[in-house]
C-alpha cells in the first residue's frame, strides 16, 4: 500500500500535487510509526508554487523575483481519516480516534460516523418511525469510549445526516455484495434536532457524537 515504507518516496512525490489525501488506520493498532511518516508528508510545507526567477538572467542587479506566492505554497493537505478493520478482535474505535490527537502533531479529528455493535440476545425493537426500527442488542460506541468494543460490528451512525445504517445479518445468506443492502433508520424528526425516539441508545450516543 502506498503507506508501506517502500513507498516513502512515490508518497512525497504524490502530495506534491494532491489536494487531499485519506489516511487509512487500522482499529486495532490505531497510528503506527508509518503513519506518522506518512503524516509528516502531508502536512509539511509545498513550495510547488514558489517561483524565484530574476526578471534578466543576463542583469546581475536583477534579483527581484517574478513572484513569491509563499502564503499558498504552504497550505498542507486536508485528510479525511477511515478507520479500517472495526470487525477485528480487539477492535477499538475511541483508541484509534485518540491515537490520531495525541501522536500527530496538529491533528483534530471530529468523528463524522460513530460505528455499531451487535451483542447479545435481541428483546425487543425500538421504533423510530413506521417503518424503522433499531433492534434492543444493537448499541453505538461513543468515539470517546477508550475500552475494547465487544460483538459483532454491523454498521455505522451517520452524524452529518443523523442516521443509522444498519448492514444485513450474516445469517441470512446474502452471498453477493450487490444483494447486501443496508437498513437506513433515521433518528432525528424531519427537519428539527428532536430525536424521534428519546429513550433509544443509539441515539442519543448519536446526540452526544454530535452535538
Amino acid at each position: 500500500t502506498p503507506g508501506h515504507v517502500d513507498f516513502s518516496v512515490e508518497v512525497n512525490r504524490s502530495v506534491a500535487v494532491l489536494d487531499g489525501a485519506v489516511m487509512v488506520l487500522d482499529a486495532v493498532a490505531g497510528v503506527q510509526a508509518q503513519t506518522e511518516t506518512v503524516w509528516r508528508a502531508i502536512t509539511k510545507p509545498s513550495w510547488n508554487n514558489h517561483v524565484s526567477i530574476a526578471e534578466d538572467l543576463d542583469d546581475a542587479s536583477s534579483t527581484t523575483p517574478i513572484s513569491q506566492n509563499q502564503d499558498n505554497a504552504v497550505q498542507p493537505l486536508s485528510c479525511l481519516a477511515l478507520v479500517n478493520k472495526m470487525d477485528k478482535d480487539g477492535s477499538n474505535f475511541g483508541r484509534a480516534v485518540e491515537s490520531i490527537r495525541n501522536k500527530l502533531p496538529g491533528a483534530n479529528p471530529i468523528p463524522i460516523q460513530v460505528p455499531l455493535f451487535r451483542g447479545g440476545s435481541q428483546r425487543n425493537t425500538t421504533r423510530l418511525g413506521v417503518n424503522d426500527k433499531v433492534p434492543s442488542n444493537i448499541e453505538a460506541v461513543s468515539p470517546e469510549a477508550l475500552s475494547s468494543s465487544t460483538g459483532e460490528f454491523v454498521g455505522v451512525i451517520d452524524l452529518i445526516h443523523m442516521r443509522a445504517i444498519l448492514w444485513p445479518e450474516s445469517n441470512q445468506g446474502i452471498d453477493n455484495v450487490e444483494n447486501c443492502v443496508p437498513s437506513v433508520v433515521n433518528l432525528l424528526r424531519p427537519g428539527s434536532h428532536e430525536p424521534i425516539h428519546a429513550d433509544c441508545q443509539v441515539t442519543q450516543e448519536a446526540l452526544k457524537a454530535r452535538f
